[in-house]
């Protein structure tokens, strides 16, 4: 059975961004869109696709950032992109592993860091692979199940998320789902006052202009708001692809925090994901359930609260091309 591998700068979006949507195993990281958002922030695009018989088996996005020593590490968010469920899988990523491998030698590349979305017990196809230090994006999240009516899902709650929600809407408070460049200026105002209150990292603005541009336009990514008398309360910014409806940020104004307005926002959320016929709420990284000291602990206990399903992802694997270049990506001089 004949296959081949192309490299090229560019894809056919809607090719791509559809066969990403059909596995089941990645999610809006591995979207044209999210690439226009990441050249944006200055990594290079690479897009790898394997076709059999005129059709996409497997894709791998990826992100390539330059190093100061001219050399180059590559980065597949929720990717690469396969049918992991099939028995093809296994000779689709070794094809996809040589294509990068040659991507490498044309670029000087010093590794390729791939990270699935995959659960941990499928992942058995990456142990041939280095584990990376380090997972770029959560390995821990709680999917809350969409295939009901909101009511039924928010029956499934903890009982102080629905008498939270009830306070919301007795103290008056109103929610807006918007994706326009206003709706992103009153969530990054929410955002910033919860990460200056905790001192956390913290993305700059230009980054959620480009998430708006390039998917809040394409009603991708949206912000709900929640407001008291026109005064906004809390925002977050979810976003919408293939089977997940996902929570990427938030935040509240803390001297407003009695009217529990974070309960209403992803409430809307919820609502929102079951409009777009998602099965899942991605609530976005939990704490492990073994690590009662973790720094998420305190967001953990709130989004546990909705009693999501906890998964665990098969994490981060990188696979080497330059061994002495590596050493520095793993903290060794």
């Amino acid at each position: 059975m004949s296959e081949t591998h192309v490299i090229v700068e560019e894809l056919n979006a809607t090719e791509w961004d559809s066969f990403v949507a059909s596995t089941g195993y990645s999610g809006f990281m591995q979207t044209s869109a999210w690439a226009k958002v990441k050249k944006d922030e200055g990594w290079e695009i690479f897009q790898i696709a394997i076709r059999r018989k005129n059709k996409l088996v497997a894709a791998a996005l990826i992100l390539g950032s330059r190093m100061e020593n001219k050399k180059m590490f590559f980065y597949s968010p929720q990717g690469p992109v396969l049918k992991w469920h099939l028995k093809s899988h296994v000779q689709d990523l070794r094809t996809l592993t040589d294509a990068v491998a040659a991507l490498s030698n044309r670029e000087n590349g010093i590794c390729w860091r791939m990270e699935p979305w995959l659960l941990h017990s499928y992942g058995e196809s990456l142990t041939q692979f280095q584990p990376s230090p380090l997972n770029m994006q959560p390995v821990d999240t709680g999917l809350v199940p969409l295939n009901s009516s909101y009511e039924d899902v928010i029956q499934k709650f903890h009982p102080k998320v629905r008498y939270n929600i009830r306070i919301a809407l007795r103290d008056g408070v109103t929610t807006h789902t918007g994706c326009e460049l206003e709706d992103f200026v009153e969530f990054y105002e929410n955002y910033k006052k919860t990460i200056d209150r905790k001192s956390l990292e913290f993305k700059e603005w230009e980054y959620f202009i480009s998430i708006q541009k390039h998917l809040g336009s394409t009603k991708k990514a949206f912000v709900i708001t929640a407001k008291l008398e026109d005064m906004a309360i809390a925002s977050i910014l979810v976003i919408c692809f293939a089977d997940r409806v996902t929570y990427f940020f938030g935040g509240f104004d803390y001297d407003a925090r009695k009217h529990m307005a974070p309960y209403l926002c992803h409430a809307e959320a919820i609502k929102l994901g079951i409009e777009h016929k998602c099965a899942f709420y991605d609530l976005w990284g939990i704490a492990n359930s073994d690590n009662k000291e973790h720094p998420w602990q305190s967001f953990t206990d709130f989004k546990l609260k909705f009693n999501p399903v906890r998964v665990t992802l098969a994490g981060a694997y990188d696979v080497v091309y330059d061994p002495e270049g590596y050493l520095p990506l793993i903290g060794i001089n």
